[in-house]
């Protein structure tokens, strides 16, 4: 089977080099092991650094069994909906001309194009499959961080693109979700909807191992982008309370910062909470170095 994965996530290009910045990429790779062919389609941007790629927070793509076709950079919802009028009719092309090649569409969600995308699968008559790994209506760093009218305003457009979501995810052959709260969200299609493994973990998962432990001492590491939707504001408090109930606690956050000045917010935290000697912000690490 030929899959045609899209996704919204942006790559880099140098020479004939793709690489990447994010940890999602994993996904497609394993999944085109699990089919004869798949090509990801996917926003590139060609590379123009002044520093060497290898210390721009990115590494290179494996790509294996997996193609990867240039779309048009943009990077993020604004950047799509400014360049939706100049590149509509070429995308709507590009994208009609894989569809006929491939056997099935996967999308991971929320895209905004993916009412196009979706559209070119019911006319092409091949299956489409939208992958919901996040839920927008909860994680916009926008609507968290503005205030008043523009909050107000983003919150509209939030909602226009949830329905934007269930109007094209109900014409699905099958809708994959992260959670039961998205599940809840179409459970007007619950007939074709799973919950994916990932990241589902049950209690009986997580194995204490006491020759891990060094004197007693209980190592935490959270691998995270640095953007207020991952709430480590909750993490950097139950920190506080493990060492409020007499536990020798160290953390380790390990990410780059998205949002401008969210390190130093958490840092402050950790200051209020006079954590700041059990807690380090190491920044971005390279994948294997993190193994």
């Amino acid at each position: 089977m030929k899959l045609l994965l899209f996704s919204d996530a942006p790559l880099f290009k140098l020479n004939d080099t793709y690489y990447t910045s994010g940890s999602w990429i994993r996904f497609p790779t394993f999944l085109s092991e699990q089919c004869s062919a798949l090509t990801l389609f996917s926003p590139v941007f060609p590379y123009s650094g002044e520093k060497p790629i290898q210390n721009e927070n990115l590494w290179p793509i494996d790509l294996e069994n997996m193609t990867i076709y240039d779309c048009a950079p943009y990077c993020g919802m604004v950047d799509f909906y400014k360049q939706l009028l100049r590149n509509f009719l070429k995308w709507r092309k590009e994208i009609g001309l894989l569809a006929k090649a491939h056997d099935a569409i996967v999308m991971r969600m929320y895209s905004p194009m993916v009412g196009i995308v979706c559209k070119i699968a019911q006319k092409e008559k091949k299956p489409f499959f939208p992958i919901i790994g996040g839920n927008i209506d909860a994680a916009s760093d926008l609507m968290r961080t503005s205030k008043l009218l523009k909050k107000y305003l983003y919150k509209i457009f939030i909602q226009f693109c949830v329905l934007h979501e269930k109007i094209w995810c109900s014409k699905a052959s099958h809708i994959f979700v992260y959670s039961s709260e998205l599940a809840q969200r179409h459970k007007r299609n619950a007939e074709k909807i799973s919950l994916v493994r990932t990241p589902h973990l049950s209690m009986k998962e997580i194995v204490y191992r006491s020759y891990t432990v060094r004197e007693g001492g209980v190592r935490i590491v959270r691998l995270s982008k640095l953007q207020p939707v991952k709430g480590l504001e909750y993490l950097l408090k139950a920190v506080r309370i493990l060492i409020s109930k007499g536990y020798s606690v160290t953390l380790l956050i390990i990410g780059k910062e998205i949002h401008p000045g969210y390190e130093n917010k958490l840092r402050k935290l950790c200051a209020d909470l006079n954590i700041s000697k059990n807690v380090t912000f190491a920044g971005w690490v390279p994948f294997l170095k993190v193994k």
